[in-house]
């Protein structure tokens, strides 16, 4: 500014003259832009940085992907493919996938998607440790000794089936695991 008696002062030009007023209007437009860009990233992506909002309004800022906005792209594409190429079942385990997902943005980030560009090593850490504690696995359920022994005493239709439920009682009380009751040979070392 050119005369010496303004001075800038809480954002705004302190003074009467044109020059003055015209940069208040100015700052007050800003402010507003940003307020509206602040407004625009909260309702939109679920929170806010102050990047976020400098880029939107320097104009560098882009549509963000969403985490679960692209898994439901993805499985309404797969969806339209089962039947054809895709099996129903692969579906299924993506849009249980997705439900867990959409569990632990919720419940870790506080926000209803997460934008692609703010994953990083710490994201993928805590769904891997999500995934391990969290999501349930399968209640694994054991045989009991009247289980074993009707298998043992019951009759089977077909000389295949006994070799396979003698196979599979073999591995009951050894503990071995089927894969390596396969590589089992004649052989001894």
């Amino acid at each position: 500014m050119t005369d010496n008696s303004e001075e800038i002062s809480f954002n705004h030009s302190i003074g009467k003259s044109l020059e003055a007023d015209r940069i208040n209007r100015h700052l007050d437009n800003i402010r507003i832009q940003i307020g509206k860009h602040y407004q625009f990233i909260c309702d939109h992506d679920g929170y806010v940085s102050a990047d976020k909002v400098k880029n939107a309004y320097l104009g560098l800022g882009r549509k963000y992907k969403l985490l679960l906005e692209l898994c439901d792209e993805f499985c309404k594409d797969y969806k339209t493919r089962v039947g054809v190429d895709r099996a129903i079942h692969s579906l299924l385990h993506y849009q249980t996938l997705r439900r867990d997902l959409n569990l632990f943005v919720c419940q870790n980030y506080k926000v209803k998607d997460i934008p692609l560009a703010e994953l990083d090593q710490s994201f993928a850490e805590k769904i891997a440790a999500y995934y391990y504690y969290v999501v349930e696995q399968p209640a694994i359920e054991y045989f009991t000794e009247e289980d074993i022994n009707s298998l043992i005493n019951g009759k089977v239709k077909q000389q295949r089936q006994d070799r396979t439920r003698d196979m599979f009682l073999f591995c009951c009380f050894t503990g071995l695991s089927y894969a390596d009751l396969a590589k089992l040979t004649y052989m001894t070392n």
